[in-house]
């Protein structure tokens, strides 16, 4: 399994149905669409800022966190949605350190 982290706005219609229903429960809305796709939602946290929400996925592939996003998109419940992935820092430093040399910029 890979970790998927989603970054997402709600839209008007989300935030209506929220004041229809305060209590909806969306880790659980997460967990039962993720569960289509082979995996589970490990955190959903609603945060104040540019977006809403951020949730971290475990799941199987890419296709699966794209489709996610395409099944919620296509609700209409979000304006935007980005899908992250967690990377190592010191291992993609290590391998550019080895082809730094090798490039040559533009006019130099």
């Amino acid at each position: 399994m890979a970790k998927y982290i989603f970054a997402a706005s709600y839209s008007q219609q989300a935030m209506g149905g929220f004041l229809k229903d305060p209590s909806s429960d969306r880790m659980a809305a997460a967990n039962s669409l993720a569960s289509q796709f082979g995996g589970k939602c490990e955190k959903l946290t609603f945060t104040r800022g540019v977006y809403d929400f951020i949730a971290e996925f475990d799941l199987p592939n890419f296709e699966a966190a794209a489709s996610i996003k395409m099944v919620t998109m296509s609700s209409g419940a979000f304006t935007e949605m980005h899908i992250l992935e967690p990377v190592d820092i010191n291992g993609i430093a290590g391998s550019a350190s080895k082809g730094a040399s090798s490039y040559k910029a533009v006019g130099k």
